[in-house]
């Protein structure tokens, strides 16, 4: 999945991309991990890492059948509201994903 944070350093967008990958991986069992234990990972970088897991998360979620709100994150992430608001929660989220740079 190529980031929806162009404006990073690359450096930066390294980081979160490694993070995301793991958090994909560990989608992988039967519970989704929870986002907050990932986010502690990278705290100067937590706005861009929480659009990129919720990019990710949704994603499955939409797969096994379920249909995730907005609201579902809001509570959760109040202080970073503004990376989670952007995301097109009326279309399937694969669509906004891309393809990372490798």
């Amino acid at each position: 999945m190529e980031s929806l944070s162009r404006d990073l350093p690359v450096e930066d967008q390294a980081k979160i991309d490694s993070v995301a990958d793991e958090f994909e991986k560990a989608c992988q069992s039967d519970q989704l991990p929870r986002l907050e234990g990932y986010l502690m990972r990278l705290p100067q970088l937590r706005r861009p890492l929480l659009r990129e897991l919720l990019l990710i998360e949704v994603e499955l979620r939409r797969k096994s059948g379920e249909l995730p709100k907005l609201d579902d994150y809001i509570g959760r992430f109040a202080p970073e509201a503004l990376a989670v608001t952007p995301l097109n929660w009326s279309k399937e989220t694969a669509h906004a994903r891309r393809k990372r740079n490798p």
